[in-house]
């Protein structure tokens, strides 16, 4: 399914070098894209008309069915390649904790009702493969993988960031007073959720490294990876100073960066740039993924290449994820660092991408 020219500009990738060129997963809808395989979908696919929004998120049939005819309609370049991850939502171990969730038509919503009405109840919290988010979860990372037989990569549900979880469970307002009114018991909080993390971390890996060939990994991220990897975050973050990211958010992400092979932060907007320095001293963390966020300039804006310079001569990698089209990537790749860089993006032809791919290698 990949060869082992791609593979060694993931590898490249993750070591903050470049083989060839810069590591790009390009994606080309295919014009009059064929019918996926009889044999590939699944019967009982709830209708198109009377479908529920549960169903979308839940039923296999239909999920199945739907990435086999993304699949069937997509062409990979560079160092593109099939996958599929299990999408509950972000950060769904909190579900799996105990939280409550609902399903909507484009995202999935959590901790309605606040789990930890006071930090007394903390003791109370367990986290429980067995029970009803935790058994759909599996099931469908099961299902996906059994299916796949090599020709598609799973990646690993999007299990949420430390604090994250914390604030779904506890509630984000309260949370944030929480910090200065009981900072012990967050701390003992976010321990407690490192612990978990590492445990649900394993018993998916355990699953994807059984069928994912040559036990490689992916998430929710498409960055390939033959160790073990994942993307780490605080969402919650961009609320916060620095000192507490440093107090309550870093110790986190050290533990967790050190538990895996490899990581990638995920920057999520401007509100969270404040605390670039101290993710670019952790020095187990490999690439810093930036997001502009909504309403923000595009990946080329001038105002981002001072951030992308200091990423990248920090020795961090950095991951942009959907630029837009042709021509922002060639002028990221003509003003960055091709060493340790990742670009996603969609092209309109397959012209468009064997361009783009020499135009790298020759810059």
């Amino acid at each position: 399914m990949m060869d082992e020219a791609i593979k060694q500009r993931y590898r490249a990738f993750w070591a903050g070098e470049r083989w060839e060129r810069a590591c790009m997963f390009i994606a080309v809808p295919k014009k009059n894209a064929p019918e996926p395989d009889p044999a590939d979908l699944l019967p009982g696919e709830p209708d198109a008309a009377s479908i529920s929004t549960d169903q979308r998120w839940t039923d296999f049939a239909h999920l199945n069915n739907r990435l086999w005819r993304a699949l069937s309609a997509t062409e990979y370049f560079a160092d593109g390649f099939p996958n599929v991850w299990v999408n509950l939502g972000p950060g769904f171990m909190a579900a799996m904790m105990g939280a409550d969730y609902r399903f909507a038509p484009d995202t999935v919503w959590f901790g309605e009702k606040q789990l930890i009405g006071d930090w007394g109840q903390l003791g109370d919290i367990r986290y429980d493969e067995r029970g009803a988010a935790g058994s759909l979860a599996f099931s469908l990372t099961n299902s996906y993988c059994e299916r796949s037989r090599g020709r598609y990569v799973v990646g690993m549900t999007d299990l949420g960031g430390n604090l994250d979880i914390v604030a779904t469970l506890r509630g984000t307002q309260t949370l944030l007073t929480d910090l200065y009114d009981y900072p012990e018991q967050v701390l003992k909080a976010a321990r407690l959720v490192d612990d978990i993390w590492e445990a649900a971390y394993n018993s998916f890996h355990a699953i994807l490294r059984r069928y994912n060939p040559g036990g490689c990994m992916t998430a929710w991220m498409p960055i390939f990876c033959d160790k073990r990897w994942y993307p780490l975050q605080c969402d919650f973050s961009a609320m916060i100073s620095p000192d507490d990211f440093e107090r309550f958010v870093a110790p986190s992400l050290r533990r967790e960066s050190e538990f895996l092979e490899c990581s990638v932060y995920h920057l999520d907007g401007p509100g969270e740039l404040p605390h670039l320095g101290h993710l670019l001293n952790i020095g187990a963390i490999n690439a810093i993924q930036w997001v502009p966020g909504a309403g923000s300039p595009g990946y080329a804006a001038d105002c981002w290449f001072p951030y992308y310079e200091k990423i990248q001569s920090a020795g961090k990698g950095l991951v942009l994820l959907g630029v837009e089209g042709f021509d922002e990537a060639r002028l990221l790749l003509k003003n960055l660092s091709q060493k340790g860089l990742f670009m996603s993006m969609s092209l309109e032809s397959p012209e468009q991408a064997e361009e783009l791919i020499a135009y790298a290698k020759a810059h």
